[in-house]
C-alpha cells in the first residue's frame, strides 16, 4: 500500500503531516526560472561541503546559489527547494508549488523535480550516513510533508517518486554517493506518514530502521 498516496485520498480524514521548522527562509531569491505545474520528483543532492555549527552553513548555501544568477554561464542562476544541514536544521529556498517554483538544479530534472540539498560529500560510506541521524530525520519529515502536499508517491522512482541526482548522469554528479541510504530514508518517511495519520509523534523521533 502506497500510505501517502492513500492519506491523500482521504483527505482530511486522516491527519496530515505538517511542514518541519524551518530556521532560514529564502524563499523570495531571485533564481526562478519558470514553473512546475505538477511536481513528480523528490531529487535528493549533497553539497560536497562541510558542516558548520548552527545555521550559518544552510544560510551559506541558501545564499550562494543566489549569487551564481550573476554568472552568465548558469542561465539564470542555481537553485533549490530545501537545504538541510548535520544538525537537521533545514532552509527554505524556492517555494513548492506553481507560479514560480522552478530552479536550475538538475539537468534533466528541472522541469518534474523539487530539490533537497543535504550538506554532505558524496564520499561518505554507509556509517557516516547513519551518524547523520537529525539529517536523515529531518530529511524524511521534509519528504513526507512534500509526498502529502505534492502527492508524490514514496517511492523509487526516477518519473513518479524519490530518486539521487547522481540518477539524472547529464551533469556528471555522483551525489549524494553510492553508499546514500535512499530505501531507508523512504521507509522512514513512510513512517512520518503513517505516524500523522495515527495522531502520533513523527519528526525527529523517527528511527533509523523503522517497522512499517
Amino acid at each position: 500500500m502506497n500510505i501517502a498516496k492513500t492519506c491523500n485520498k482521504q483527505g482530511d480524514k486522516m491527519a496530515r503531516v505538517k511542514h518541519p521548522p524551518y530556521r532560514v527562509d529564502r524563499r523570495n531569491h531571485g533564481n526562478i526560472i519558470g514553473s512546475i505545474d505538477h511536481p513528480s520528483v523528490i531529487l535528493i543532492h549533497a553539497t560536497q561541503s562541510g558542516d558548520r555549527d548552527g545555521a550559518s552553513d544552510v544560510r551559506g548555501v541558501l545564499e550562494f546559489l543566489e549569487s551564481t544568477k550573476k554568472e552568465p554561464a548558469t542561465g539564470g542562476g542555481y537553485g533549490i527547494h530545501r537545504v538541510i544541514d548535520k544538525e537537521g536544521i533545514i532552509g527554505r529556498g524556492a517555494k513548492l508549488h506553481a507560479p514560480g517554483n522552478k530552479v536550475q538544479h538538475a539537468t534533466g530534472a528541472n522541469s518534474i523535480a523539487v530539490g533537497i540539498e543535504l550538506i554532505a560529500w558524496s564520499r561518505f560510506n554507509l556509517a557516516k550516513w547513519l551518524t547523520r541521524r537529525r539529517q536523515l530525520q529531518a530529511l524524511a519529515w521534509e519528504m513526507a510533508f512534500m509526498s502529502q502536499e505534492l502527492g508524490i508517491p514514496l517511492r523509487r522512482s526516477k518519473t513518479h517518486g524519490v530518486a539521487m541526482h547522481r540518477e539524472f548522469p547529464l551533469g556528471g554528479h555522483t551525489d549524494p554517493g553510492s553508499f546514500f541510504p535512499i530505501n531507508r530514508v523512504i521507509r522512514m518517511a513512510r513512517w512520518n506518514v503513517k505516524r500523522a495519520a495515527r495522531g502520533k509523534s513523527y519528526g525527529f523521533n523517527t528511527p533509523l530502521n523503522p517497522v512499517l
